[in-house]
């Protein structure tokens, strides 16, 4: 039905820190696109700060304001 050989990966479950995830494989005909974003909960300043600067680091320096960025991957945060 998919198309893909036998075996291969359609789904993948994981957990980031409590948090369950699915992943779903679209094909190359799902694009990736902003209806997700990612959030980190963060205590203090120094917290946000150090997130900020890993997860923007070679990303869209456009998408970068407000407390929102979008990582080298086109992720959103």
């Amino acid at each position: 039905m998919h198309g893909r050989p036998a075996g291969t990966v359609m789904t993948v479950a994981f957990e980031l820190d409590g948090q369950a995830f699915i992943a779903l494989y679209g094909g190359p005909m799902l694009k990736f696109n902003e209806a997700i974003s990612f959030q980190i909960n963060c205590e203090t300043q120094e917290e946000v700060d150090y997130y900020w600067e890993k997860l923007s680091e070679g990303g869209y320096g456009k998408a970068q304001q407000c407390g929102w960025l979008k990582d080298r991957y086109g992720v959103s945060w």
